[in-house]
């Protein structure tokens, strides 16, 4: 079955303590089971991968490009420093999501959509849902 990949980049994991102080309560494992909700009534399966190391992520990518329908990626700061990350997905062809915490003028994932909602539980599954129909 293919599968669409999640890459929640650097410091992603922390969300819970930003999300702490404006009283939203947002952790990575709420966004991971909501995702995983979410995918389920799109019919996909997904892989997620958590690192701060763009090597890793490069990696991840490789390694499933053959099973790989579209990436969801949360760049952070690879926005304006991930150039081997954006330069895989760019090269691979592979359709992507971007999902950012803030607004980011400019971003090396620039051929991706870009989501920035106001939770960012429902910018991922923006991301998700605008993936499948680009991969549809």
């Amino acid at each position: 079955m293919k599968k669409v990949l999640v890459i929640h980049g650097p410091n992603i994991n922390l969300i819970g303590l930003k999300s702490a102080k404006d009283g939203s309560r947002i952790t990575i494992d709420k966004i991971d089971r909501a995702i995983r909700r979410k995918s389920k009534e799109l019919n996909l399966e997904l892989k997620i991968l958590r690192t701060h190391d763009e090597a890793k992520a490069v990696a991840f990518v490789q390694r499933n490009r053959k099973t790989t329908l579209g990436v969801i990626i949360s760049p952070s700061s690879w926005h304006r420093g991930g150039y081997t990350l954006s330069d895989t997905l760019h090269f691979l062809e592979i359709p992507y999501s971007v999902i950012s915490l803030e607004k980011t003028e400019k971003s090396l994932f620039n051929q991706g959509n870009h989501f920035n909602n106001a939770s960012i539980i429902d910018s991922y599954l923006d991301g998700l849902t605008d993936l499948k129909h680009k991969i549809s």
